[in-house]
């Protein structure tokens, strides 16, 4: 079988240095050695010997070197193994490269991992399900009741495009909210706690917030990404889930009638965001929330781990969510899953052995510790009880809030100049005629990369 995909550059030297970091590490099986933590730079590892008959090993990799996940991670590991014998070679960031050139690495060279830890993002995931690496996991987690008990982390890893199977468990996924500053809202003579919101009353809101903040909508623009979440949020207070996978899919046309009536929404919120946020990234937008500087910030929810652990924010008090209505009242309020966390199994003949860590992620007990540990929502439909007030908060309303994720299958060749446009749009570089035309122009170019990638038989 041959299967060619297009928009990837490796580079031989790193492809080497990469796989020769995929190597396993031998080990007594009286005793198992699993390292929990190690950083790339070397200067963090923690060594467990778990005195259990060794009953397997797996090669897990992750992207994530340091951090809360990498913390999170660990623990599960040690404890997975300390209950099962079974050691897990934990592999972390292949030499700091890029994420997809990480994917196509593993794709290339046979000794690659047993799991993956992946985006729930088909365009991301690419050059393992072209490479038809991915073992499907609908069997499995049928078999063990989590598909009815979490329906949507199902959803979130079912790729249209690629068998209509699940091709991985959502570990966590970040449900994209406005989060908001409620001092600042207290001085903007707005009245908090807020829920759930009309377009109107927002519009109402911003128009308050611009005499106390300099930014009353904040957005990331530097990093470009953060721009996606609130033309997300804008297109799904009028689009439906199968008219924006649609887009995406080239079958409606960013230049439709029922796109642009969307999209006016967003021209309603364009005044109320700076020309000046390109010097802001990511964590920069969300510390500026947290200081007062500005209003609202459309982010997925592990932005609580920023304004909790570095800005030191109080939820309820420092920080809040809303979500708004949509435009059509028969419709819940919308919230869509716009990343997710996730592991894939990879066909290396140790699936059984793969299959028994899927299963341990998929445990209450595990996804109990993920959601209080890194404050993510996913394990909400499984039926655990939060403790973490924006939790509870989501929690509390899960039956008027609709949760869905988009199907967008952005090809990696055009992301960035998918992603730079919309933040053109949003600063007011370019007109919503020119922004749409520019969104056809690039899912064109999306659309025609997917179909040079070639698969023959």
């Amino acid at each position: 079988m041959k299967r060619i995909v297009y928009g990837f550059v490796i580079i031989a030297l790193i492809a080497s240095i990469a796989i020769m970091g995929i190597s396993c590490k031998e080990t007594s099986p009286e005793v198992i050695t699993e390292t929990v933590i190690k950083t790339v730079t070397e200067t963090v590892i923690e060594t467990v010997e778990v005195a259990k008959e060794s009953k397997g090993s797996i090669k897990l990799y992750s992207y994530w070197p340091s951090g809360v996940w990498a913390e999170s991670l660990g623990q599960i590991i040690s404890d997975f193994t300390a209950e099962t014998g079974i050691e897990i070679d934990l592999i972390q960031e292949l030499g700091g490269i890029e994420y997809l050139t990480a994917l196509q690495l593993v794709a290339q060279t046979e000794d690659r991992p047993d799991i993956f830890q992946t985006w729930n993002d088909a365009g991301k995931m690419a050059p393992l399900l072209l490479a038809d690496l991915v073992v499907p996991l609908e069997d499995l987690l049928t078999e063990i009741g989590f598909a009815e008990k979490a329906p949507t982390a199902m959803k979130t890893m079912t790729f249209e495009d690629f068998g209509d199977s699940v091709q991985g468990i959502a570990i966590f996924y970040n449900d994209n909210f406005a989060f908001y500053n409620p001092k600042v809202f207290q001085e903007a003579g707005i009245e908090t706690p807020i829920n759930v919101v009309t377009i109107d009353e927002l519009v109402g809101y911003l128009e308050k917030l611009k005499d106390v903040v300099k930014y009353p909508i904040m957005i990331g623009a530097k990093d470009l990404w953060p721009t996606i979440n609130l033309l997300f949020a804008n297109m799904e207070w009028s689009l439906s889930e199968e008219q924006i996978n649609d887009l995406f899919r080239g079958n409606l046309a960013w230049d439709s009638p029922e796109v642009r009536a969307a999209l006016e929404v967003a021209e309603k919120l364009k005044p109320y965001i700076s020309t000046d946020l390109r010097s802001y990234g990511y964590g920069e937008a969300g510390l500026a929330m947290a200081n007062g500087e500005c209003g609202i910030y459309w982010m997925g929810d592990y932005l609580m781990n920023l304004l909790e652990d570095e800005a030191g924010g109080v939820p309820g008090e420092d920080f809040d969510m809303f979500t708004v209505k949509a435009l059509n009242p028969d419709v819940p309020p919308v919230v869509s899953i716009f990343s997710a966390g996730a592991m894939s199994v990879l066909k290396t003949g140790n699936e059984d052995v793969s299959f028994e860590f899927i299963k341990y992620m998929a445990t209450e007990k595990v996804q109990g510790f993920l959601a209080s540990s890194l404050r993510a929502t996913a394990a909400i439909e499984t039926g655990i009880t939060y403790t973490h007030p924006i939790a509870q908060k989501i929690q509390d309303n899960w039956g008027k809030i609709e949760r869905w994720s988009p199907g967008a299958i952005i090809h990696g060749g055009v992301f960035t100049e998918y992603a730079s446009v919309q933040t053109d749009f949003y600063l007011g570089d370019i007109s919503l005629d020119e922004f749409l035309k520019e969104m056809d122009e690039i899912m064109a170019d999306s659309v025609d990369l997917w179909a040079q990638t070639e698969v023959t038989e």
